[in-house]
């Protein structure tokens, strides 16, 4: 079972959105996204009928993390809401877990609107502060390609 709650400000010049979230598991699966967006858009040309927009955004995702500490140093990895995500566990480390910046991240998507089809291009960069090799997230440079057309 998970659960959400989302609340959005209008501060005029800045749009902030904070999601806050669960698993509802054996274990905590919790987390809480701060997104910072602005949009815009061009004026309409082809008679009217297309535009394009921009949406530059700075998001921030909190959530549950642990530090491991071995022999062979300090990890930092995500705190799975089901199950722990490692097997065999070493006697000789110690875990603790705590709630902290999981990953910062920014983006300006790019949109051209023209009816009921949207193309959007989005260039972004995530930041992620953990260490843990098993989570596949991506990092670093991303560059994204969407495109929707709306049936109703």
């Amino acid at each position: 079972m998970y659960g959400n709650f989302t609340l959005g400000f209008d501060w005029k010049i800045l749009y902030t959105k904070m999601s806050a979230g669960s698993v509802l598991s054996e274990g905590n699966g919790t987390y809480l996204q701060m997104r910072n967006s602005r949009y815009f858009q061009t004026p309409a040309f082809a008679d009217g009928k297309a535009y394009i927009s921009f949406d530059p955004y700075v998001n921030m995702l909190f959530g549950t993390l642990t530090r491991t500490i071995t022999a062979d140093g300090t990890t930092i990895g995500i705190s799975r809401p089901f199950g722990s995500g490692k097997a065999g566990r070493n006697s000789t480390q110690n875990t603790t877990t705590y709630f902290g910046l999981m990953e910062l991240d920014m983006g300006i998507p790019v949109s051209l609107n023209a009816g009921s089809f949207t193309l959007e291009a989005e260039t972004g960069y995530v930041f992620t502060l953990y260490s843990d090799a098993e989570a596949a997230n991506p990092k670093g440079f991303i560059f994204m390609v969407n495109c929707y057309y709306k049936i109703f």
